[in-house]
């Protein structure tokens, strides 16, 4: 028989290996239901239902409380007392307050990727843009919105600062209910990526200001078309 010692080190890595792989189905949920949010299946202001998520997923719902926690930190959910977990509602003022920092980021973040960006990066952006121009074709926004959110994370992750990156992907999901209803217009997704096109042209051309600038403009007249569509 095991000696208390051994007994209490196997208890103690029984505990270790319990936390990962609670740890490890946290980050799976916590991802499925991003993109769940992101891609508009359960809409701004929708309860969360944590039981049907885990009868759903067939786990308890242990892993899916700390990844509500996590995204309620990246500001995708909002706790409600004694009514639950919510797909936080962002408000028009928030939005444009989220707009006005997120363009300053994003003309730093341009600047910066126009010093940087390999001929191997430049290819990768070109091809982010030739995809979405099919989709925008298309207005096939299911297929269009994970390559212009992955484009954006490529962009950020280009210039080299993991907190800048942190920063403007945050706020990128959050304004990402808003802005999806301003892309839901017939000229939207088309306008949208010859935004995208404009930057990555400045990029390959090395145009550092100019860079930063279409970046800057990408991010506002977002913020218009959002507010087109809010008030129509």
């Amino acid at each position: 028989m095991p000696n208390s010692a051994s007994a209490k080190r196997l208890e103690t890595i029984n505990d270790e290996l319990a936390f990962i792989r609670t740890e490890s189905l946290a980050t799976v949920v916590q991802r499925e239901l991003e993109r769940m949010i992101l891609n508009g299946e359960v809409p701004a202001g929708e309860r969360i239902n944590e039981n049907m998520l885990a009868g759903k997923l067939s786990i308890s719902r242990g892993p899916i409380r700390e990844a509500l926690r996590k995204l309620e930190q990246a500001g995708l959910v909002e706790s409600l007392v004694n009514r639950g977990m919510f797909v936080r509602k962002i408000t028009l003022e928030e939005a444009l307050n989220l707009y006005e920092i997120r363009a300053v980021l994003a003309e730093h973040a341009g600047e910066k990727i126009a010093k940087r960006v390999t001929d191997t990066d430049k290819a990768i952006l070109v091809e982010f843009v030739d995809r979405m121009e099919i989709s925008a074709e298309k207005q096939d926004l299911e297929t269009y919105y994970p390559i212009n959110l992955e484009f954006h994370t490529v962009l950020m992750d280009l210039t080299g600062n993991p907190r800048l990156s942190e920063t403007y992907t945050n706020m990128d999901n959050e304004l990402q209910l808003f802005r999806q209803r301003a892309m839901l217009t017939p000229e939207g997704l088309k306008t949208s990526n010859a935004e995208h096109r404009e930057i990555v042209e400045r990029i390959l051309s090395g145009d550092v200001q100019g860079a930063g600038a279409a970046m800057k403009y990408h991010v506002v007249a977002g913020k218009e078309r959002g507010q087109l569509a809010i008030e129509k």
